[in-house]
């Protein structure tokens, strides 16, 4: 219970930073892992959609404690709502939906008691 309010603190800390924006589609945003392992992969989906993109990762993963800019392309500028699809190592799979992309620059996903929870500022 110790590591996750610390980790939950860490979301909150990196998540009210303001981040510079970088110039790129509307839902561009930087995702930050502090669930306390790797992430292999990351997919995304727009909302009502059936079907995942490729690894938004390439060939890198996202270690722990670590931040990726994620650029979009291929999507109206006014598609707001996705869905996100995080791997481990293991392929183990967690899905976060409704991740309302055009209300942030900023994603920060945490391990909970076996599941995947995230913030957004």
């Amino acid at each position: 219970m110790k590591k996750f309010v610390l980790g939950l603190g860490l979301v909150v800390s990196m998540i009210s930073t303001p981040l510079v924006a970088l110039a790129g589609g509307a839902q561009d945003f930087t995702l930050h892992n502090v669930t306390g392992f790797s992430v292999e992969k990351v997919f995304i989906a727009q909302d009502g959609a059936e079907e995942w993109s490729s690894d938004v990762l390439g060939t890198g993963t996202l270690a722990n404690d670590g931040s990726t800019t994620i650029h979009f392309t291929g999507f109206p500028d006014d598609a707001c709502k996705f869905h996100l699809r995080i791997e481990d190592a293991a392929g183990t799979a967690w899905n976060l939906e409704n991740v309302d992309l055009c209300a942030t620059t900023n994603v920060a996903i945490a391990a909970a008691e076996g599941h995947l929870i995230f913030a957004t500022n």
